[in-house]
């Protein structure tokens, strides 16, 4: 079974409460654990993961940045561990085709003793909503030594008629394979030289970068290129290697320490388990972005309305216009941030009890006004 990480942040310490849907901070000393000792050796082995692919959706981005898609929807926007930068969602909302590069590097991991002991409060009971808000649903039980790197890259044809053609040429570039999303990170020759230059130029490529450890891992004067992301990619082990972070928090459930299960073996309660939001809160976090952008489209018609035609203009017969008329706009900008404001309820009535999807239909209902229906419908497929 796979480790339950967390991104690292200086306040984290060993014994410490933590929700991991909300990838918030809990209580202080929520265990007891006995610090272990860890030395670093000269040349220590590296575990190395390497992983480049075509995402289609904001929330794949954020989960191969280990990003709480709760936290997103909270924030309003994905916030990047390790600097405190934000992805630039429009570009990658508006772009053609998404690949994401990501290396991470685990130098060392350094785990608490299995006898933590939990540590209880007095009134405060397992079940209830203060001991979750105290306590969350795990507590930080060890760290990870070593570095992450993740490349953003986004592209958009400028040429709409040839969108197919171009993303088609840039796939094949990448190598990858018909009806995948994974394409080969070629270390030796660079997979983005086998792309055809005209191709490129075709298109408005953005490039998003952050990486945690190795220190500085290109030159200050080297512009960020597709090549750049890959040649940092490739060193990014070595880098690490001689100049390695804490990266991730490890995560232990109160449910898997024995001396909890002791505690609360009287009490009957049901523990917070999120697992079972996990896909429907990632849904939400696309429709809470699609939100946020179609207000940026009813915003820019307000502003700009010359760049829209009339309906008259249009040899085709739409059905999901919208009047350039300005208290209509109004409204449907409201409608958009009631829909958005609703999901931030949600996630957190997601957060207090994740056991109630099964039981309310109220967190799946639709917009009420018909004009937002048709519009979210159409953009959310």
């Amino acid at each position: 079974m796979s480790l339950l990480l967390a991104p690292y942040n200086d306040s984290m310490r060993l014994g410490m409460g933590f929700n991991s849907y909300t990838q918030t901070l809990c209580i202080d000393k929520a265990v007891d654990v006995q610090r272990p000792k860890s030395v670093r050796a000269e040349n220590p082995s590296q575990v190395v993961t390497y992983s480049s692919k075509i995402v289609e959706h904001l929330s794949e981005v954020v989960s191969s940045l280990n990003v709480s898609h709760c936290l997103s929807i909270r924030k309003g926007t994905v916030e990047i561990a390790g600097n405190g930068d934000n992805i630039n969602e429009d570009k990658i909302k508006s772009s053609d085709l998404n690949a994401v590069v990501s290396v991470k590097v685990v130098n060392q991991t350094v785990v608490a003793e299995d006898d933590a002991q939990f540590r209880p409060m007095g009134g405060v009971i397992p079940g209830t909503q203060r001991f979750n808000d105290s306590f969350g649903d795990c507590y930080v039980s060890g760290f990870i030594t070593g570095g992450e790197f993740n490349g953003i890259i986004s592209m958009r044809v400028l040429d709409r008629s040839k969108v197919a053609n171009v993303t088609t040429g840039i796939k094949r570039g990448l190598r990858s394979a018909k009806g995948a999303t994974e394409f080969t990170l070629d270390m030796d020759s660079s997979s983005s030289q086998s792309i055809n230059s005209e191709l490129l130029k075709d298109t408005e490529t953005t490039i998003t970068v952050s990486w945690m450890g190795g220190g500085q891992v290109k030159a200050p004067q080297t512009p960020w290129t597709m090549e750049a992301v890959y040649a940092a990619a490739d060193a990014f082990p070595l880098l690490v290697s001689k100049c390695p972070q804490k990266t991730w928090a490890i995560l232990t459930k109160y449910k898997a320490n024995r001396s909890f299960v002791d505690y609360s073996r009287a009490i009957s309660f049901s523990p917070l388990e999120y697992d079972l939001v996990a896909d429907f809160t990632s849904s939400l976090f696309d429709n809470y972005m699609e939100y946020k952008q179609l207000i940026k489209s009813v915003q820019d018609m307000m502003i700009n309305p010359q760049n829209y035609k009339r309906r008259s203009q249009i040899s085709k017969n739409y059905d999901d216009f919208l009047t350039l008329d300005v208290d209509v706009l109004v409204a449907v900008r409201s409608a958009f941030r009631i829909e958005m404001n609703k999901i931030v309820q949600t996630v957190d009535i997601l957060s207090k009890d994740p056991h109630v999807l099964k039981t309310s239909g109220k967190l799946t209902a639709e917009p009420t006004n018909e004009s937002v229906l048709k519009i979210i419908r159409k953009a959310t497929g």
